[in-house]
């Protein structure tokens, strides 16, 4: 389960990438917004008249109806954003995927770890000076997968910390992708495994994997946002009600005395 805090920033993520991708399709979504905050106000404000009709007059309660409508509009922005998105969150953390992965700062890390653990397994870790693992074996494809999934996977989460949590839960799944094409890879040939193979095969997985996890996250989302509005609108119609009655009940008071 997504934290409130990385569902706004991923949010924010998708609103911004949707402004640079799509322009118009970012104005829709403003638009919508907008109009979902506007009728909001409206309808708060126009509905009360079935209590009151003094209250058009009395302008000390206007500014609960234009805090229901710029929340609406706050909850309605980022919820519909996000699903808007999501086609170029994924070819965006295509790329930036790609980026990152070209760096040589996680991969030093990533040998490190693999060695490390072909020798927790019994496997002969090759020399620290060696650049490169034996790769010919299924434990040893196994652990250097594991390895480099985990270490470039952190490094994906420190350069892009608002849309990670769309891979929270990719590292396994990218380990499995890439110890498969490995073995594939080493039945044709017998050379070294190509580094930018593996960069491209953890940029596919973390794609698809951000594809499936944000449609997930926008369903989510729309559900939260729609039981935060209801609340909202409830309780703010339960103010302005009470309120409404109360002045017909004091005004009734008025005349009987």
């Amino acid at each position: 389960m997504e934290r409130i805090p990385d569902l706004l920033f991923l949010a924010t993520a998708a609103l911004i990438e949707l402004a640079r991708r799509a322009p118009a399709a970012f104005l829709g979504v403003l638009g919508s917004a907008f109009l979902g905050g506007a009728l909001s106000w409206a309808l708060l404000a126009h509905s009360t008249l079935l209590w009151n009709k003094q209250f058009l007059k009395k302008a000390r309660r206007h500014p609960l109806c234009v805090l229901a409508g710029l929340a609406t509009f706050l909850v309605l922005l980022p919820a519909s954003g996000l699903s808007t998105a999501r086609p170029f969150l994924k070819s965006s953390i295509r790329t930036w995927a790609r980026r990152v992965l070209a760096e040589a700062r996680w991969k030093e890390l990533a040998f490190a770890q693999a060695r490390e653990a072909m020798r927790r397994n019994g496997l002969p870790p090759p020399p620290p000076e060696a650049g490169c693992l034996p790769l010919l074996t299924s434990p040893a494809r196994e652990a250097a997968a594991a390895a480099y999934s985990a270490a470039a996977l952190a490094s994906f989460a420190r350069a892009r910390r608002a849309t990670a949590c769309l891979l929270r839960h990719c590292a396994a799944p990218a380990a499995l992708a890439l110890s498969s094409d490995m073995r594939s890879f080493f039945t044709r040939s017998p050379g070294l495994y190509p580094e930018e193979r593996l960069e491209e095969v953890l940029a596919e997985c973390w794609a698809a994997e951000a594809d499936r996890s944000s449609r997930k996250v926008a369903r989510r989302m729309g559900f939260l946002a729609f039981l935060l509005l209801l609340s909202l609108h409830l309780a703010a119609f339960g103010i302005v009600g009470y309120a409404g009655y109360h002045e017909i009940g004091a005004r009734g008071g008025r005349k009987s005395g």
